[in-house]
């Protein structure tokens, strides 16, 4: 009976050894192919001259651009001479077009060492005017030329002399194009009561798509607070990762819009961040620590939500007391998308509309 078990055990492992090594030759020969592939693939890039500031919201992106020949690189970090701790993001979509939008990104940075060219994160971005004033004023430095290498993920910035150690605020005024592929900035169709088609606008960073909505050092160490200010319509609503801490009109020939602040977030990486621009009907409820959560529906569909909500506040309260951490943020939103997969529970959560409203009947 002994002999028996020890010969059964023994064809155990041998044919576990041979699934692994089928399995490894399996994953060595997807790797070669992959490799391959890669290899035959590299194309043609583009270099964006410094331009002057346009009506931004009104212009489709324009091929102001100069080609470069750049084979793809090798995977490489951005470089630490510069460390960021604070982002001031302003968004302004066309609402006319829904194609694009105008964005500034002001990065509050630590230049370590004397760099004259700068390496940032940016993809599908045009890029208009770059500008660094350090923290005592002593140099105030514009680009003289900016190239982006979408192939690459990758910005680079060329200053007409070195930056200098110390604190300083490098700014970029630039254009997006709006996506359909839910990457970075992107729109996604609903339907009115009345049957009319609009667009809402969304975010999705994760995990390295913050650089295709702004430039920035979409790297997960590089981690920073985000100041965001988004231009919205009046008949619609606004949302970020923080509350609302202001509102303001736009100029007065634009009296439909207006300017809504969000409150510092904490410190996290670029992926966390998002901000959403739609038109919704509103549920709300606080759980026993206080946080405030809100269900999005659909105009007219507010019932809907009911469900999502009340499975929202005590799945929360049910974490919190589980792994006596509480929630880090003072509200926390459900939003749901025509086409949407996962989202994060250190910003508004994004789901598909199946996934967190009640369809009835």
């Amino acid at each position: 009976m002994v002999e028996l078990d020890i010969a059964s055990t023994t064809s155990k492992q041998q044919r576990r050894l041979k699934l692994l090594f089928v399995n490894l030759s399996s994953v060595i020969v997807i790797v070669y192919i992959y490799c391959r592939k890669s290899i035959r693939t590299d194309q043609v890039r583009m270099v964006v001259p410094a331009a002057e500031e346009s009506d931004a919201c009104r212009v489709i992106l324009k091929a102001k651009t100069r080609k470069l020949v750049r084979k793809r690189l090798d995977f490489e970090r951005l470089p630490r001479t510069l460390l960021p701790s604070h982002y001031e993001i302003y968004i302004e979509p066309d609402y006319t077009t829904c194609e694009t939008y105008k964005g500034i990104t002001a990065l509050t940075i630590t230049v370590t060492d004397v760099v004259k060219v700068l390496k940032l994160s940016a993809v599908g971005l045009e890029i208009l005017e770059v500008t660094y004033e350090d923290e005592a004023k002593k140099q105030v430095l514009r680009s003289v030329e900016i190239t982006v290498d979408d192939e690459n993920e990758l910005m680079t910035v060329e200053f007409e002399r070195g930056l200098l150690p110390g604190n300083g605020t490098l700014s970029i005024l630039f254009l997006g194009r709006i996506q359909d592929n839910m990457k970075g900035f992107f729109r996604t169709k609903y339907s009115t009561v009345e049957g009319e088609e609009r667009y809402a606008f969304g975010t999705h960073f994760e995990p390295n798509y913050a650089r295709h909505a702004f430039p920035c050092l979409d790297e997960p160490d590089f981690k920073a607070t985000f100041d965001v200010s988004l231009v919205v319509p009046k008949n619609r609503t606004g949302l970020s990762n923080m509350p609302i801490v202001n509102e303001s009109p736009l100029e007065s020939n634009r009296k439909n819009y207006r300017i809504l602040k969000f409150e510092t977030t904490p410190v996290m990486p670029t992926y966390l961040l998002a901000f959403v621009i739609g038109e919704y009907d509103i549920l709300e409820a606080i759980t026993e620590g206080g946080v405030i959560i809100r269900a999005f529906t659909p105009p007219g569909k507010k019932f809907q939500g009911e469900f999502g909500l009340r499975v929202a506040v005590k799945c929360l309260e049910f974490y919190t007391n589980y792994f006596d951490i509480p929630y880090p943020l003072p509200k926390l939103d459900l939003v749901p998308f025509s086409s949407f997969s996962s989202g994060y529970s250190y910003k508004p959560i994004f789901f598909s509309f199946y996934a967190v409203l009640q369809f009835h009947g």
